[in-house]
Parts: C-alpha cells; structure tokens; sequence
C-alpha cells in the first residue's frame, strides 16, 4: 500500500547581497542590490526582491541592517526564502534649511517673535516645535528701518538634530511708521436731551506707511483715548454720538494702516445726555355739559406745563397740573426737567355740550315739566345729583294768583304746590332758593335744567 508523504518548500539562500548608504530620510527602510537566489530547480520560476530594514532611522555608521527580501513568481510557491545576513552599512545626514519668516513692527512697539515663524523643509514625520528668532529691531525704541531676524537652536520632541546638516538662513524685519491724525478730534463739551441730535466728531489720518485700512470709534466714561468700548459701525471719518442712553460719555477714534499700525485721536469733551422726564398721564377726558376739570401727573420727575391744544408744545407759560377746561377738544400736558428735557406729552379728549332745554305749556289747572336732552355731570367742585331747593316761596311783581303752600317744594313726595283760579289768570311767581351749589364767577352759562317734582 502506498503511504502519504507530505511535499516541503525548499530553501532558497541569497548571495551576494549588499546595503548601500543612504541619506536619512525619516524611515528605516534599506537599499539592498547584488543578491542572486541559491537553490531554484530548472525550469522553475521565482523572483527576488530585495531590501533591507535599519535598527532605527537615525544616523550612524555601519548600522545593522535585517534582510527584508522576499520571492514572487509562478513557482514561488514551493520555496522559501532565507534572508541573508551580516547586512550594514550607514545613513548620513540630510540637508535642512531653517529660513525665518520676514516680519513687520509699528515703531514705538516691542515685537514679539512666534517660535513658529519659520519655514523648514523636514523629512516626513520630524516636527520642529520651537526655533529661537531675535533681532536688534524687536526692542520698543528703535528707528525705522529693517534689521535682520536671525534663527538658531531649533528643538522639537519629534525632530533630532542630529540627522541633519542644518543651515539657518535669515529673515528681515521691517520697522514701519505710524498713522497720524491730519485732522485731529477737537470739540467743546456738549449737553444734550436723550433722542435728541448731538454734534457730530469727524478726523481725518495719513497713513504714516502703507495705506489707510480703516477708522474705528470708541466710547468711553473716562476721558482718557484708551480703554474704551467700541461702536458697532462706527468706522468712517465721521461719527455723531448716539443719545438713546442717558449718561456722561468721551469719545476718540483709532486709525490703522496696512502694516497694522494705530493711532488713538485725542479725546473728545463731555458729552452730557440728560434723561428726559416720564410721560405725564391724564386723567379727566370724557363729555360734559359746561366744564371739566382735567389733572395730569408724571411721578414728580420735571415740571408739569398745561400746553393747551398744541401737541408737541414746549410752552412754560402755563406751569400746572390741573385745567378747568370750557371748550371741546384735544388738551395737553408736558413736562420739563430742570435740564430743559422735555418728556412725552399727555393728552385729554373732552367734549362739552350744553343740555338742550324742551319748553312746556301749562294750562290753567293743568301739570308739566321742564326737560333736557343731556343730563350733566357733576360741576366742578359742586355736589353730585339732582337738587331739591331748600326754600320755597310765592314771590308777587307778576299776576294775581296765589301759589299755596310753596314750601312744599322743598321735599320730594306727595305734598303738592297749588293754585285755584279760572280763566286766563296769570300766577305770582313760585320762587326755589338755596340748591347748594354756586356758579363760578367765571363760568359760561350755556343752559340749566329744572325739574319741579309736583
């Protein structure tokens, strides 16, 4: 009987083999050349690859190097390879430029160098976190011009000096003017009611160097050209302060040019925004039928002035609270502050109408009554309601007939007030007295009503 056996690849050897040096470049892959494989059986095909791997990537000479070859072909398959050994040989350094980056400073400033303005062309995987600038132009007092930025003594976690031939190549620092105020800000204290228009600021800057690149206003509560808030927009040569908010404010303005360098303007004077007074709220309006008396109030804050019918008035001939008003129509109030701010205004609509009065015949024996058409409010400072007279009397100069009983009209209910004829006979008169109310002196009488309750 047959037995199986089991086929093994067979080793194949590489002679001849040799590393070659290499400049670093960040990785340990070697350059191996000159190896033949040992052991092929013809016609088989199989290919050799040959390479190499270092101990690490760093330079040195006669490093170690581990074979690394590998085979490929159709008949690969049933070989092996052995990696030939005793391979070394050296990385040498490479080659880094280190070139700082130009920069520019405003003079009067101190220039701060970034450990990263620098330029270097670093193999794959090195990274340079610091590289040391300095520059005699960098200190605060020196003169326009340019002076040279010199690198050294570069260092990083990732980067070792020691694989490269490093040349460090300098920068230029450029030292440059500032703008300055042609037009400088110059303006006397002002003194404005809030939402009123105060005077506008205007500047004009030369660039000193480059070119102007824009203005930008601030407001401050100092007046001091530092420190202060800057104002949405506000970046022409003009600015007109806002006055929506009450208070004691400064303002200047910063010009840049292209190079990034400013100038603050001088500060402006005070500019003193006074709140306004509170709105005055009226009370009052409504219809009557002579006059109405109309108050208005604002919380004490500034003095109240009656303006009439004027709307928007700003009259302080009237100084008052209260208007007996006679005429129909829109009144209103304002009031001022003792900084001269005058407050949103008040207004009363009033409609006085006098009652309309319907006459009555009354015949001989017969009963009436006055009427109106408007039955009034109450009068100002007068008692409310309907009054009975507190006297009653018969009072001659006219006709011949009697009233009897004529203080019955001073009480509501069933007592009557009478008189007895016949015939067109013509009666004294009937006299009421003492309603408890007075007319004012002043006042226009458009109508009154009577109601005799008998």
């Amino acid at each position: 009987a047959l037995t199986a056996r089991n086929i093994t690849a067979k080793p194949l050897t590489v002679t001849g083999a040799v590393a070659s040096n290499k400049i670093y470049n960040g990785n340990t892959t070697a350059i191996v050349t000159g190896g033949s494989l040992v052991g092929v059986i013809s016609p088989d095909v199989v290919n050799l690859t040959q390479s190499g791997i270092f101990s690490d990537k760093n330079v040195g000479t006669g490093k170690s190097i581990t074979g690394a070859c590998s085979i490929a072909g159709t008949n690969a398959a049933h070989y092996s390879i052995t990696q030939p050994l005793g391979l070394a040989t050296d990385i040498t350094a490479a080659d880094l430029t280190i070139t700082a980056n130009d920069g520019v400073k405003c003079v009067y400033t101190t220039y701060t160098f970034s450990p990263t303005a620098f330029s270097a062309n670093l193999q794959s995987g090195d990274v340079i976190s610091n590289v040391t600038l300095t520059s005699d132009g960098a200190d605060q007092v020196v003169d326009g011009g340019t002076y040279v930025i010199v690198p050294s003594n570069a260092t990083g976690a990732l980067f070792n000096e020691g694989n490269y031939n490093i040349t460090y190549v300098n920068g230029t620092l450029s030292v440059v003017d500032l703008p300055y105020f042609t037009l400088d800000l110059s303006t006397d204290a002002q003194t404005v009611c809030v939402n009123s228009t105060a005077t506008s600021f205007s500047v004009t800057a030369s660039a000193g160097s480059g070119t102007i690149s824009g203005y930008q206003w601030y407001r401050n509560t100092v007046g001091y050209n530092f420190g202060g808030t800057s104002i949405p927009g506000a970046t022409s040569t003009s600015y007109t302060p806002a006055t929506n908010i009450s208070g004691i404010y400064y303002y200047y303005c910063v010009a840049t040019n292209s190079n990034g360098c400013t100038i603050e303007s001088n500060v402006s004077e005070a500019v003193t925004i006074n709140a306004l007074p509170t709105i005055v709220t009226i009370s009052g309006a409504g219809t009557d039928c002579n006059s109405r008396l109309i108050t208005a109030a604002n919380g004490s804050s500034g003095t109240i002035y009656f303006q009439g019918t004027t709307s928007g008035g700003t009259s302080t001939a009237t100084p008052s609270t209260t208007q007996n008003i006679t005429i129909s129509g829109t009144y209103y109030f304002r009031a001022q502050s003792a900084e001269g701010c005058w407050g949103p205004e008040g207004s009363a609509v009033l409609v006085l109408q006098a009652p309309i009065v319907t006459g009555v015949e009354i015949c001989a024996g017969g009963s009436g009554s006055l009427s109106t058409s408007t039955v009034c409010s109450s009068l100002i400072d007068q008692p409310t309601g309907l009054k009975d007279a507190g006297t009653g009397a018969n009072v001659t100069g006219v006709g011949t007939l009697t009233w009897g009983t004529p203080g019955n009209i001073t009480t509501t209910g069933s007592a009557s007030v009478s008189v007895t004829g016949g015939g067109a006979i013509t009666t004294n008169y009937l006299q009421g007295t003492g309603y408890g109310f007075a007319i004012p002196s002043n006042a226009t009488i458009n109508g009154i009503s009577v109601t005799i309750s008998r």
